[in-house]
């Protein structure tokens, strides 16, 4: 039986003061196998890490695109690309014996790196600056439908000679001209330029039956010279 004045059992030692004592004995380097165990955890941890980084770096990066794809897509204008200019499927009427020869025409065509309302809007701030004698239009955000008065050589440089043998003093024209633009499924937005004209003049055999006007088949060079401006304007304001 313990008495009232024996000694008290010494208390027990804490996990930390035991882990104290071990360090403090002789021979025991504080920077030993504990030190090298944590910092070999340290180390696979930063790895992880740098591993997950890349990683996230690669998901993120953009597909390289093929150079023909490349050639689709870069730059501000293109020629139109596809079956832009083929006729919407249909049966095809045969044309009484004695009609008058469809006239074919010669658009002209070209895809922008640009917004319809700004290929629109530099079109008619261009015609006002060649004073360009618009005699009537219609126009839209997207579509500017206008008859454009021309000169005698004007005509004859835009249109084809007539197809019959009579022969015609020609003394004006009109060009009706119709700019359209839709935006494409990639960003380019394709412009179509298409013009019909009217030459006026007399008849140059006396008993020819006489006429208002001839209508005119394009050879193209308006609708060209159009294109070629929208061409120019836009790549050099890239």
């Amino acid at each position: 039986m313990i008495g009232f004045f024996d000694a008290a059992p010494a208390p027990r030692a804490t996990k930390n003061e035991n882990l104290a004592t071990l360090l403090a004995k002789p021979g025991r380097d504080p920077t030993g196998t504990l030190f090298k165990g944590g910092l070999k955890y340290v180390t696979l941890f930063c790895t992880l890490r740098m591993m997950l980084f890349l990683l996230a770096i690669l998901l993120l990066q953009k597909p390289v695109a093929s150079p023909s794809q490349a050639a689709q897509t870069t730059g501000t204008a293109r020629p139109c690309t596809g079956f832009w200019n083929t006729p919407a499927p249909g049966a095809k009427k045969k044309p009484p014996k004695n009609a008058p020869k469809v006239l074919q025409d010669t658009p002209g065509c070209i895809e922008l790196s640009a917004s319809p309302f700004d290929i629109q809007e530099y079109l008619q701030s261009f015609s006002r600056d060649r004073n360009w004698t618009i005699v009537d239009e219609h126009v839209t955000e997207d579509s500017w439908i206008f008859s454009l008065a021309m000169s005698k050589d004007e005509l004859v440089g835009a249109t084809k000679a007539l197809f019959d043998s009579e022969k015609v003093q020609w003394q004006r024209g009109t060009a009706q001209v119709q700019i359209s633009s839709v935006t494409l499924a990639d960003g380019f937005t394709r412009t179509i330029v298409r013009a019909k004209f009217r030459g006026y003049g007399e008849v140059a055999d006396k008993f020819a039956p006489k006429r208002e006007y001839w209508e005119l088949e394009s050879n193209g060079t308006l609708e060209a010279s159009i294109v070629s401006t929208l061409t120019v304007r836009f790549k050099a304001a890239s």
